[in-house]
Formats: structure tokens, C-alpha cells, sequence
């Protein structure tokens, strides 16, 4: 069984940015709460509670949902068909820019692209790349927006 963690946000008064991870046994025995009341600015107020998807990224960084990601994968498509040496088939590699989000229909997390959602799995680990999360650096998902006509 994969291990439950969070990584909570907090932002104070100044946009100072303060991150924490806390697993769901440490959340149960008071360690957000100390963290909480304790070492964060009384104006700090949380502003996000990302789940661990229990990937992590080519780098072997763990992979929470709001985080950048970037990346590129191999899409297998028939090159050429050929009655005497029968099909042929390619590669091409695809790059990619997305966020980590859950999806409710699908019940998985996945990647947030502009041409569409594709599953997170371990599969495509080796090929993704965290960039930042989205309370870091909310540029690299301008591209998530849809484009003025």
C-alpha cells in the first residue's frame, strides 16, 4: 500500500510561501498542528492540501497533485504500409508541459494538458520532470489557459 502524505501550503500576509509534508499517521498524532500553531506567522493561512500520487518523477522526486510537470513520451503510429514487407511501425516523441490533478471520473491522477488528460503511471516515470507546484511558479501553466482569438 502506497503511503498517504500531504503537502500542506501556507501563505502569510507578506506572500511568503511555506510548505510542509506530513504523512496521514503524523497529521493523526498532532504534527500539523504543532506546525500549524507553532512554526508558522500568525498571518499565514493555508492555502492548499496536495495528495502524494506515490510516483515520483525521473529525479525521484514524489509527485503531489498541483505540481508542474514537464516531459516527453514515445506515441508508437504506422509509418508506412507496405503490401510486400507488410506494416511499419514508428515512434515519435511527444513533449509535453502539465499540472498533477485528480479526476474524479476517472478516479486516477493525471497529467492536465491543453490537448488532453493523460493518466499518471509509472510507466511514463523515467520520461517527467517536476517543474514547481502551482503556488511556486504559476507561469509554467500559462499554457493551461485557453489562447485569445
Amino acid at each position: 500500500m502506497k503511503e498517504i502524505k500531504f503537502r500542506y501550503t501556507a501563505k502569510d500576509d507578506d506572500d511568503r510561501i511555506y510548505q510542509e509534508i506530513f504523512t496521514l499517521e503524523s497529521i493523526e498524532n498532532g504534527d500539523f498542528y504543532e506546525w500549524y500553531i507553532n512554526d508558522l506567522p500568525g498571518s499565514a493561512k493555508i492555502i492548499g492540501r496536495d495528495q502524494f500520487t506515490g510516483s515520483t518523477d525521473k529525479n525521484n522526486l514524489e509527485i503531489y497533485a498541483g505540481d508542474n510537470v514537464e516531459g516527453e513520451y514515445l506515441e508508437e503510429h504506422l509509418c508506412c504500409d507496405d503490401e510486400k514487407e507488410g506494416d511499419k511501425w514508428g515512434y515519435e516523441s511527444i513533449s509535453f508541459r502539465g499540472k498533477i490533478i485528480w479526476d474524479e471520473e476517472e478516479s486516477a491522477f493525471m497529467i492536465e494538458q491543453p490537448f488532453g488528460n493523460e493518466t499518471l503511471n509509472m510507466s511514463n516515470k523515467k520520461y517527467i520532470e517536476i517543474t514547481g507546484n502551482i503556488y511556486e511558479k504559476t507561469e509554467l501553466i500559462e499554457h493551461l489557459e485557453p489562447e485569445e482569438k
